[in-house]
């Protein structure tokens, strides 16, 4: 880290060992842009992994109804639980474990 910063090159941290981690990190070093559908999605997948991981319940970003419907499907894919909660246009995805 620090050879890195005395030559002057960017740094990139990468949270955790995931797919979705890795690519978001190359994305951002290529500069590809990503979109809010893609983050919505991405960030969804990062609950399932917290949620099936840990076990406490994982609240998402709001979203318009058509990501989260998405999104709720990619839950069931785990088998896992979710439900929309809150108000529009603050209504939000809650994941937990059954």
């Amino acid at each position: 880290m620090q050879e890195a910063a005395a030559r002057d090159l960017p740094v990139f941290v990468v949270r955790s060992n995931t797919y979705t981690q890795i690519a978001g990190s190359i994305r951002e070093v290529f500069g590809m842009a990503t979109s809010d559908e893609e983050t919505a999605i991405r960030d969804a997948e990062e609950a399932i992994e917290r949620v099936m991981e840990y076990g406490e319940p994982q609240e998402l970003m709001p979203q318009n109804s058509y990501t989260r419907r998405i999104q709720h499907q990619l839950v069931e894919k785990y088998k896992l639980v979710s439900e929309s909660v809150g108000t529009e246009p603050y209504r939000r995805v809650r994941i937990w474990k059954p």
